[in-house]
């Protein structure tokens, strides 16, 4: 009777142990969503040269990027921009955001034309775009 006491109490303690390890990975794949897209740095917003040790831009300031757009997501509202740094940066747009230039509407947006975006740094790196300015020359 006493081992069959003792190997209960072992599948208690076994069945709290998978489930501890189970809400821990399932914590970790909730927390681990890390961004795909660096933030931007001080040096790198106004076109400058990100490897000259300036420290990241805190989010909520507002910043202006150039380059080239690299790529349209018209699913997720959002853009890449080609810096001149060679970095990338993804730029969100809303329904508040202002097109000006050569583009009306973000459907305008092609990937090659050279592109002003500002708005404001979010916590994941991205843009929130205030307005965008495109060119094509």
């Amino acid at each position: 009777m006493q081992h069959q006491g003792s190997w209960m109490g072992n599948r208690v303690v076994i069945a709290i142990v998978g489930a501890l390890l189970i809400g821990g990975i399932s914590a970790a794949i909730a927390w681990g969503g890390a961004p795909l897209h660096p933030p931007a740095t001080a040096g790198a917003q106004n076109g400058g040269n990100s490897s000259t040790g300036a420290t990241a831009t805190p989010a909520g300031q507002t910043v202006t990027v150039s380059g080239i757009i690299q790529r349209v997501d018209p699913l997720n509202g959002t853009f890449s921009i080609l810096k001149d740094d060679n970095s990338m940066q993804q730029v969100d747009v809303t329904s508040a955001t202002q097109f000006t230039g050569d583009a009306a509407s973000f459907a305008d947006l092609q990937s090659g034309e050279q592109v002003t975006a500002s708005g404001t740094l979010q916590p994941d790196g991205s843009l929130s775009a205030a307005t965008v300015n495109v060119s094509s020359g």
